[in-house]
């Protein structure tokens, strides 16, 4: 053996020893290869991670446990976080390099275009341009219109009108309201699928009004969305769990 490839033995022993992650390991067996030359490099498993929609954990069990046998399936278990509608299968669980596939219920991009149900507020005529370019998921497109024209217009119509209520800080909020009801329907519907992948849901949104002396600002409300997501999230993610009839262990977290 010549000397340049026993050291180079030497040194690939002493760094498997070193290197715990190179080791191919089996039930009680750890395997060293040893290779000089030009012989090819050793490629090493990776741990794999994967993510999808919620069906993503049953179709990879289905099909690489279930039907291929390529795991065993007494080393998987399923984490379940209901509140966050997500789903995480865990392969090989022994084994540092194992599988780990995440499906989750995602956000429809179109539906946060309105910013339903959170802290964002827009000027009249900002929201305008936010209903006008999302009329397609209007229940009604007609009423889209109106509204897109009226908060156009609104915006300087109001300054005009609040001049002379400055110092009257009890009435102010009463005329505001009345101003809003006769010019700006204060409510719509829309028709769009309230998660990423599901079908369309109908349901209300209210304009809702923030004041702060002459100056306004809107923001969109809808109670009826966020009841629709609780619902859908809790029967889709126990639909999705019902997928493994019981076949591997299950944990909520």
């Amino acid at each position: 053996m010549a000397k340049e490839t026993s050291v180079e033995i030497n040194k690939a022993v002493r760094d498997f020893v070193a290197d715990s992650s190179k080791w191919e390991v089996g039930e009680k067996t750890k395997v060293l290869e040893i290779r000089t030359g030009d012989a090819q490099e050793i490629v090493y498993p990776i741990k794999v991670s994967v993510g999808g929609v919620t069906t993503a954990p049953f179709e990879f069990y289905n099909k690489r446990i279930g039907k291929a046998e390529l795991h065993d399936k007494n080393k998987v278990h399923l984490l379940v976080d209901k509140e966050g509608g997500k789903l995480t299968l865990v392969v090989d669980e022994n084994y540092e390099k194992g599988t780990v596939v995440i499906g989750s219920i995602q956000e429809n991009k179109y539906l946060k275009a309105f910013y339903l149900n959170t802290d964002k507020t827009f000027s009249a005529r900002d929201l305008a341009k936010i209903l006008k370019v999302n009329k397609t998921w209007f229940t009604d497109p007609n009423q889209c219109g109106e509204m897109v024209h009226n908060m156009t217009h609104f915006e300087g119509q109001w300054e005009v009108k609040s001049q002379n209520v400055d110092n009257q800080k009890g009435n102010t909020l009463q005329k505001l309201e009345r101003t809003l009801k006769s010019e700006v329907p204060l409510g719509f519907s829309l028709t769009i699928p309230p998660f990423k992948g599901f079908e369309n849901k109908t349901f209300k949104v209210e304009i809702c009004v923030a004041y702060s002396g002459t100056d306004i600002s809107f923001y969109l409300e809808s109670i009826d969305l966020m009841q629709l997501q609780l619902e859908l999230r809790a029967k889709e993610i126990g639909d999705r769990v019902a997928d493994f009839n019981d076949e591997i262990c299950i944990f909520e977290v």
